[in-house]
């Protein structure tokens, strides 16, 4: 049986992007990978304004989502949720909440998102959107961690 703290352990420490699927507005699935935080039961996403997949959520905001790695065995948080669109200003999640959970400096964190190197820090945070996926306990499930089996369940929690 997958407990609560294991799905939160998950969604706290995964030094790794979230997955997030969409909708494109040519109505075909997409998956983007983005920088996330799990703050208040909820999950946001980090990306600029200008990304498409703010336009996309814009006008779907119906995702799937996954945090999970790529080697066997497959251990990880999937979901699905409606997402909204934040205007983050640096209070939800900030360059160096992901640099410090990744071990990046915010400088190469700027330069991956094609920012100039001389914006300050505050300007940086005014460039994010977040977004802001409710968990619900129904909503979600994990993958076991390493059992004796071939195939890993996938279990969801009941309340």
């Amino acid at each position: 049986m997958v407990s609560e703290d294991m799905i939160l352990e998950c969604l706290t420490n995964s030094k790794i992007p979230i997955r997030l699927a969409c909708m494109s507005i040519s109505d075909w699935p997409i998956v983007v990978s983005l920088w996330y935080t799990y703050l208040n039961e909820k999950v946001y996403c980090a990306t600029q304004n200008t990304a498409k997949v703010v336009k996309y959520l814009s006008k779907n905001p119906k995702c799937g989502f996954e945090i999970a790695g790529d080697s066997f065995p497959y251990r990880g948080v999937r979901g699905y949720g409606k997402a909204s669109i934040v205007e983050n200003k640096g209070e939800h999640l900030s360059l160096e909440e992901i640099s410090s959970r990744i071990n990046v400096s915010t400088r190469t964190l700027s330069k991956l998102w094609s920012l100039n190197e001389c914006v300050d820090q505050k300007t940086i945070k005014l460039c994010f959107s977040a977004f802001n996926l409710e968990l619900h306990s129904e909503d979600y499930s994990i993958v076991n961690k390493a059992n004796d089996s071939e195939t890993p369940e996938l279990s969801s929690i009941a309340n």
